[in-house]
């Protein structure tokens, strides 16, 4: 789809197929000014156990604390996303309503508000939680 809107209003666009959580903001070669997610729904008891094992090492390391072993492929991507983004940028994802109700969440909860809380001020930073999507606002360095 996006790629389709971009080709009709003529704006350069460069489509991958690739694994999100091995991609790397350095890979886009541009900044990212927003992301709009809709990422897959598999439970992380469907995932190979060695992919599980490797993405979950790997967010772990990103973001310096642990993620609960029982967290859906959805909830890497949320975690993962937080390193594309710079100041003032946002991020929304559509997620299933068991994010806000189960273990897993919690951790993932916890995450948000703590990078949320990363700088306050009055107008800086926004979390939003509504029962089937998740936005995120990074606060702008200018706060």
């Amino acid at each position: 789809m996006g790629t389709t809107a971009l080709t009709l209003y003529g704006q350069a666009h460069d489509p991958r197929t690739t694994d999100f959580l091995d991609l790397s903001p350095a890979d886009l070669q541009r900044d990212v000014d927003a992301i709009i997610c809709n990422p897959p729904y598999t439970s992380g008891d469907s995932l190979p156990a060695a992919y599980k094992d490797r993405i979950n090492t790997q967010i772990e390391q990103s973001i310096g604390s642990e993620i609960s072993a029982r967290s859906p492929l959805h909830a890497y991507f949320i975690y993962h996303a937080r390193q594309f983004l710079s100041g003032g940028d946002r991020a929304a994802f559509i997620t299933p309503q068991s994010l806000l109700t189960t273990r897993y969440g919690e951790s993932l909860k916890q995450y948000l508000l703590r990078c949320s809380r990363s700088k306050r001020s009055s107008n800086s930073t926004r979390l939003v939680n509504e029962s089937s999507r998740t936005l995120t606002r990074r606060p702008s360095s200018h706060s």
